[in-house]
C-alpha cells in the first residue's frame, strides 16, 4: 500500500525471516561466524540462544545459505538444527545426546546446533541434562539491538527494500528503539505501522509522534 509512496520495491519490515535482511549487529556477526565455524571444524554441539524476535530463525536460514556444499553423505559432514531447542523433553533431548556417540577415531560425524529462548540455558544448566552440557563446544546468545544499531538496522531494511533517502527522522529512530528495547520482531512491526501512518498523513518522513501512534496501535 505504501511502498510506492516512498519509492520502494517491496515491504522493508515483514517479519518472515528473509535472509536478505539480516543485520549483522557485532554480536550477530560473531555468532554467525561461529556457526560456520562450527559447522566446518568443530562437533558435538553448539548452543544459540535469545529472547523472542531477536533473529534468531533469520541467523539460521542465513547460516543454512552459506553452508559449505559438504554434507557426509560421500564423506561430507552432517548437521542438525534443532529449533525451539527448550520444548523438548528430557529424554528427548537425551537421545539427540546420544546421536553425538556417532564418531570416527578422529572426529565427530553430527554436528547439533540447538536454537532456542533463553530458557534452554536453563534446561541444559539441570543436573540430570550435564552429560549433554558437557558437549557444548560453543555458547552465544543474541542480545538486543543498542540504539545505534537500531537506526543502522531500519535503514539497512529500507535500503534493501530500494528506499534511496532517509524516511526515518534521527529522533524517530531514537523513539523506535526507546519503544521496541532493541528486539528486532518489535521493530519490524512499529516500523511498518509508523510507514502506514505517515502514507495516510501523506508524510514522506516519519516523524517520533508517528512512531509513538504506531506503537500504541500494535501494542
Amino acid at each position: 500500500m505504501y511502498t510506492s509512496f516512498f519509492g520502494l520495491a517491496e515491504k522493508p519490515f515483514a517479519i518472515t525471516p528473509d535472509p536478505r535482511y539480516l543485520y549483522l549487529s557485532e554480536r550477530h556477526a560473531e555468532a554467525l561466524a561461529h556457526l560456520l565455524y562450527g559447522i566446518e571444524d568443530a562437533g558435538g554441539f553448539v548452543q544459540l540462544t535469545g529472547e523472542v524476535g531477536t533473529g534468531k530463525t533469520t541467523m539460521v536460514r542465513s547460516l543454512l545459505a552459506q553452508v559449505p556444499d559438504h554434507a557426509h553423505a560421500h564423506g561430507r559432514r552432517v548437521v542438525v538444527i534443532v529449533d525451539e531447542a527448550q520444548q523438548l523433553p528430557t529424554d528427548t533431548l537425551e537421545q539427540v545426546r546420544l546421536l553425538t556417540n556417532l564418531e570416527t577415531e578422529t572426529r565427530k560425524l553430527l554436528q547439533i546446533i540447538l536454537v532456542g529462548q533463553p530458557e534452554l540455558r536453563e534446561v541444559l544448566a539441570r543436573n540430570d541434562l550435564r552429560q549433554l552440557a558437557q558437549r557444548i563446544t560453543g555458547r552465544y546468545h543474541l542480545d538486543p539491538l543498542t540504539r545505534p544499531e537500531t537506526a543502522a538496522y531500519v535503514r539497512h531494511r529500507l535500503k534493501v527494500a530500494g528506499a534511496t533517502t532517509e524516511i526515518f527522522t534521527p529522533p524517530a529512530l531514537a523513539e523506535l528503539h526507546r519503544l521496541s528495547s532493541g528486539i528486532p520482531r518489535i521493530v519490524n512491526v512499529i516500523a511498518d505501522r509508523a510507514l502506514l501512518g505517515a502514507y495516510t498523513a501523506e508524510q514522506h518522513r516519519v516523524t517520533p509522534a508517528l512512531v509513538r501512534r504506531a506503537a500504541s496501535e500494535v501494542q
